[in-house]
């Protein structure tokens, strides 16, 4: 008798540390424990999961999202420009871990934002002021965002819009 209460009282422990999270449809969820901070590696689905009472779980969308950019960079020449562009991005569910692990609770549009102002930032300080070729910037913006971007770990770009480019201030 004393084993059979013994058992009831290790399952009832058991499953009362564990409850049910969903994950609603068109969304995942990266998990991590509210009291070591530990994010799992384990990307939740959409559907019924269950977890530990001390998870928390932060949903990211799976649809499409779109940024519009429009910021000011310099040339190589140190004159000033404005660039206007847009991108449609999806996330890549394996990487999103990583990702809450790097940048905390920020929005994955705020981070993807900020690293892509970042690097065509750079990217244009390549180029001069003289002849600007739009064509060609979009080109080379597009290229590198999809293939050498750092963000390319977090995000999938669906759609790359060109909008325009203008000196706004020649270098004297």
């Amino acid at each position: 008798m004393k084993t059979n209460y013994l058992c009831v009282v290790l399952t009832i422990v058991v499953w009362g540390c564990t409850t049910k999270l969903e994950v609603p449809g068109g969304k995942v969820a990266v998990t991590f424990n509210s009291e070591t901070g530990e994010v799992n590696k384990e990307v939740l689905i959409e559907g019924h999961h269950d977890v530990n009472l001390n998870t928390v779980a932060v949903f990211y969308d799976l649809k499409p999202s779109q940024i519009d950019f429009s910021f000011d960079f310099l040339y190589k020449d140190v004159s000033e420009g404005q660039i206007q562009f847009s991108i449609k991005f999806t996330p890549r569910v394996d990487s999103l871990s990583r990702l809450y692990k790097e940048h905390g609770g920020e929005a994955l549009p705020v981070v993807v934002q900020l690293g892509i102002r970042s690097e065509v930032r750079d990217l244009m300080s390549t180029f001069s002021s003289k002849n600007i070729d739009s064509k060609i910037i979009f080109e080379t913006i597009k290229d590198n965002l999809n293939s050498k971007s750092e963000l390319n770990r977090f995000i999938e770009i669906k759609e790359f819009v060109p909008g325009g480019i203008k000196v706004t201030q020649p270098n004297k």
